[in-house]
C-alpha cells in the first residue's frame, strides 16, 4: 500500500460508524492524505413494488439520493474540523 494512498471509509449513518468515521480522518491526517468516504443505498422499497403507478418508472430516485447525501452529510459533519 502506498503512503498517499487515500483512506476510504464506509458510512452508514448510524452512530456505531462513528469510530471508525474518527479513526479514518485520523489517518487521512497523519498521512497528509485524502479521505474517501463510501455510503451505498438502495432505491428499492419493498413497500412500494405494488403501488408503483406504471407511469412512474422509479421510485422516486431524486428524494432517496437526496436523502442518502444528507445522511453522509451529517454523518461527517464536524469530522473535518478536528
Amino acid at each position: 500500500m502506498r503512503a498517499d494512498a487515500p483512506v476510504v471509509v464506509g458510512v452508514d449513518g448510524f452512530a456505531r460508524s462513528e469510530p471508525s468515521i474518527g479513526a479514518a480522518f485520523e489517518e487521512a491526517r497523519l498521512r497528509n492524505t485524502d479521505l474517501v468516504a463510501v455510503h451505498a443505498w438502495s432505491d428499492f422499497d419493498i413497500a412500494t413494488v405494488f403501488t408503483v403507478d406504471r407511469d412512474d418508472r422509479g421510485l422516486g430516485w431524486p428524494a432517496v439520493a437526496t436523502a442518502e447525501e444528507a445522511v453522509l452529510s451529517v454523518s461527517l459533519a464536524g469530522w473535518a474540523d478536528l
